[in-house]
């Protein structure tokens, strides 16, 4: 039993509850429990600072949410890859959220490495962080080629899963039709993305006759 994963696990329920600083009071309290004990366990220390972390990006104070997670990745000592690769996809979100467009690319591209070293290049597991690429891509730099490229991967990945109904690979089919075609003015080529994302968001819907 350890009293500071209490806190920590209160502060998770009133975060979700919306209740932000009372979340943060919570996970506060946990955090000094953590660090008064004769044998600090750093694993506990490090996901109640990325807990904290994530309450303060709920609560768009970015710049809070930033500091909380660099010191989770600080104080995980054992160098788990997973717990690093959450932390730096929530920091590549929050520098996205305060426009810093150049340090969030690199985190959003940490975060596809890390990723790489722990699925492997073919994994599936992969995809969601080329889709957020992609999209950050598009919408932050007006890279619409490069935006592709990342989206066409992410897809790839996702079709060599066997999947026949995914909510992701509709996302990638729409994505690409919205954000690339449209854009290129390919009216043909993005109805078609847009009926394929139906196709694999909707079971019932089967509707080829024209793409």
């Amino acid at each position: 039993f350890n009293l500071g994963s209490v806190y920590v696990n209160e502060a998770i329920v009133h975060r979700i509850l919306g209740d932000y600083e009372k979340a943060k009071n919570y996970c506060n309290s946990g955090i000094r429990i953590y660090k008064k004990q004769k044998i600090i366990n750093y694993n506990l220390l490090s996901t109640a600072y990325y807990n904290l972390g994530i309450i303060y990006q709920f609560a768009e104070e970015y710049n809070e949410a930033i500091l909380s997670f660099t010191k989770s990745m600080q104080y995980n000592r054992e160098l788990n890859r997973l717990h690093n690769l959450n932390i730096v996809s929530s920091i590549a979100i929050c520098y996205d959220r305060l426009e810093n467009n150049e340090t969030s690319a690199k985190y959003y591209l940490d975060a596809i490495n890390i990723a790489n070293s722990i699925y492997g290049p073919e994994s599936i597991e992969n995809a969601p962080f080329l889709m957020n690429l992609g999209l950050f891509y598009i919408e932050k730099f007006k890279a619409f080629d490069k935006g592709k490229e990342l989206y066409d991967e992410s897809l790839n990945l996702y079709l060599k899963s066997g999947e026949t109904n995914s909510t992701d690979i509709s996302r990638c089919f729409y994505n690409i039709g919205e954000y690339y075609y449209i854009h290129n003015s390919e009216y043909d080529k993005a109805l078609n993305s847009i009926q394929k994302s139906l196709i694999y968001a909707e079971p019932g819907f089967a509707d080829t006759s024209r793409y």
